[in-house]
């Protein structure tokens, strides 16, 4: 199981040096509203299939 964090210690990682993998899972109209520098975009319908 992934790591999972808040949106609240997301920019801590986001400063650090640590390797990680960012991944929104929000739908297309979620993800259109803002994205996150340096997010893979894969909306959580395509991962339940």
């Amino acid at each position: 199981m992934p790591n999972l964090i808040s949106a609240i210690e997301l920019p801590k990682l986001l400063a650090s040096s640590a390797l990680f993998a960012l991944i929104d899972v929000r739908e297309w109209g979620e993800f259109d509203l803002g994205q996150i520098p340096g997010a893979r975009r894969i909306p959580r319908g395509s991962l339940e299939r």
